[in-house]
């Protein structure tokens, strides 16, 4: 079976035993993803704020949408057309997506020269990382970043090898090691030893055939092959036009990468040919109907992230700050896996893109003040190449936790026991940072006695709770419902056929929408200004008569409504401090004030 030839290691692994190897971590990483979504309705967690919107979305199938990609939206009709309302069933597309995440780092560690040690360590390294763990918790598209972004790399990186570029750019094609320029010669079958027939005279066929086969080695010794397959170039356009149907910042990601290819040598190589426009243009066929979108909608994303910008909705770190975010979501112990794969990808000329493409992403969501997960889906690459480093013994932070040459040179499976003993025992003691396998009164304690509860950091600058912003969108919703039920049910019917249930943003909106429909309460569709949420606008309802769950004090709602009733208090203990608010009554809008939807416009 044919091998990737990579000068950093002597000799590459099987292409079935590093899928067999991905395969088995990826299994184990769906395993604990599903096991762990089953164990929390039992816990008490509910659904996540975004999952209701994303639901909602599913429910409003477009090309486009304020704040996300279309293919969430899919993502989640999918789910609840499959598994209905089992909360294991509609994150179980997030699993898959994580585990996709883990085979592909096997894969990228294979690719680049690494053995089973490397791709092992590699992979483990990832699974334990709580901001992994976290993302494939819920029902959301950033589980599906790196399945796009990691395809990306793996397709150039495949497609280099083909070229030939995968050897320093220092070293000349005839300083391969003899043996490798004789293998083809080795193999060479026995009819093509000499193009006689057994009678002497030469058949023009056979002469064909010899003349072809000489051409061919001639090639193989002298020049590497550089015959580019189209079907990498076609999978790099798919994964990057999918992506951009994920999650708009794959833009960034494209642009760091097309910088970085440029800047290199090797890059320009795979870069500048005919073939990647056959790639590109995929990419620009497979993301147009969302550019329409965004077009006939007058640019909805670019006003929603110049809107939290201006507001300063995400918490603005300092460069240390920023970086300390990422080496706690990743887990401290792994800095010495990936901080060393980074350093190993600059300091290799035919890899030196791949480092550039991250320092450049990692520079430019500083630079846009973007939140500090944004920069995780590109890590995996990282991770792949420490376990390189790690597998050659060039980096040995804790003395004897490498491996020994020996066990190195069986490529076995657990190559670095203390390391990666590490690695799971803080895994283990982190995990309830990412994902809720304690319940909520035992996750305090526990955060509280091992001094965790800082770890989880707060993307956005709202005032928290008991509990940090991932879990305590998780409470309340119940409570909730309740409210604004029992506030519809005494309606008279007239009232009831008429009524707008207005909310404040599309979480609120979403829990009425899909907790509704769940629970058979039969409420009207919520409506709101944020985001998607208005352009779908109040269904024909009546704004003289409103349900509203707003910020807004009675005194300032008086001032726009005659009547103003106060019908319940959300306060659930564990929610987010902005979420204790009054739910009211509202009837006969003024006529000094009259109600404007444009005027409830906000994306934010």
């Amino acid at each position: 079976m044919s091998t990737l030839t990579v000068p950093s290691v002597q000799r590459s692994p099987v292409l079935t035993s590093a899928l067999r190897l991905a395969l088995s971590f990826a299994l184990a990483k769906l395993a604990l993803q599903v096991a762990a979504n089953l164990w929390q309705a039992h816990l008490g967690w509910g659904y996540f704020r975004d999952e209701f919107y994303y639901l909602a979305c599913g429910r409003h199938l477009a090309w486009g949408y304020v704040d996300h990609g279309p293919l969430v939206a899919l993502q989640a009709r999918l789910a609840e057309t499959l598994f209905g309302h089992s909360l294991a069933g509609l994150r179980l597309p997030a699993a898959l997506a994580g585990a996709a995440r883990i085979a592909l780092t096997g894969l990228l560690a294979f690719a680049l020269g690494g053995r089973r040690a490397a791709q092992s360590l590699a992979m483990l390294g990832v699974l334990i990382a709580p901001a992994y763990l976290a993302i494939d918790s819920f029902l959301s598209m950033n589980s599906f970043e790196s399945l796009f972004w990691m395809s990306c790399l793996l397709a150039l990186i495949t497609l280099q090898h083909r070229l030939g570029d995968s050897r320093p750019l220092s070293q000349p094609p005839s300083s391969r090691p003899k043996a490798e320029r004789s293998a083809a010669e080795a193999e060479r079958p026995p009819h093509f030893a000499n193009p006689l027939t057994p009678t002497g005279v030469p058949h023009p066929l056979q002469l064909f055939r010899h003349h072809w086969y000489v051409s061919s080695l001639k090639s193989t010794k002298h020049r590497p092959d550089r015959r580019t397959p189209l079907t990498l170039w076609l999978l790099f356009g798919l994964s990057a036009g999918l992506g951009l149907l994920n999650k708009p910042s794959m833009t960034f990601f494209l642009v760091a990468l097309g910088i970085a290819l440029l800047l290199t040598r090797s890059g320009r190589t795979l870069l500048l040919r005919r073939e990647a426009l056959a790639g590109v243009a995929l990419l620009i066929l497979i993301a147009l109907p969302n550019l329409l979108w965004q077009i006939h909608h007058h640019w909805p994303t670019l006003e929603f992230l110049h809107t939290g910008r201006v507001r300063g909705k995400n918490a603005i770190l300092g460069p240390v700050a920023f970086l300390t975010a990422q080496i706690q979501t990743l887990s401290p112990v792994t800095i010495f896996l990936w901080l060393p794969g980074l350093v190993w990808l600059l300091r290799r000329p035919a890899w030196r893109w791949i480092g550039l493409t991250f320092l450049l992403f990692f520079v430019s969501m500083f630079a846009l003040h973007a939140k500090d997960y944004y920069v995780t889906p590109v890590y995996p690459v990282l991770f792949a190449a420490g376990g390189i480093v790690w597998e050659q013994r060039r980096w040995r932070p804790f003395g004897r936790l490498s491996a020994a040459a020996p066990e190195a040179r069986a490529d076995r499976l657990l190559a670095f026991p203390l390391y990666q003993a590490t690695l799971l025992v803080t895994g283990i003691l982190l995990l309830p940072m990412a994902i809720p396998v304690l319940s909520p009164q035992v996750w305090l304690r526990y955060a509280s006695a091992l001094h965790l509860r800082n770890i989880v950091s707060n993307a956005e600058t709202a005032r928290t709770g008991p509990f940090p912003q991932f879990f305590a969108d998780r409470f309340g919703w119940q409570e909730y419902l309740d409210i604004v039920t029992g506030a519809y049910i005494a309606l008279s019917p007239e009232d009831r056929a008429r009524v707008l249930l207005f909310t404040n943003d599309y979480g609120e909106a979403g829990a009425l929408d899909i907790l509704g429909s769940y629970e058979h309460r039969n409420l009207p569709p919520a409506a709101s200004g944020q985001n998607n949420y208005w352009l779908w606008g109040t269904h024909g309802r009546d704004p003289d008569l409103v349900i509203a769950i707003v910020r807004d004090t009675p005194e300032a709602l008086a001032t726009r409504y005659d009547s103003v009733t106060i019908v319940g208090h959300m306060s659930h203990p564990f929610a987010m401090p902005h979420e204790h608010r009054n739910v009211y009554l509202l009837r006969h809008r003024r006529p000094a004030t009259p109600f404007r939807w444009q005027d409830e416009r906000y994306f934010y």
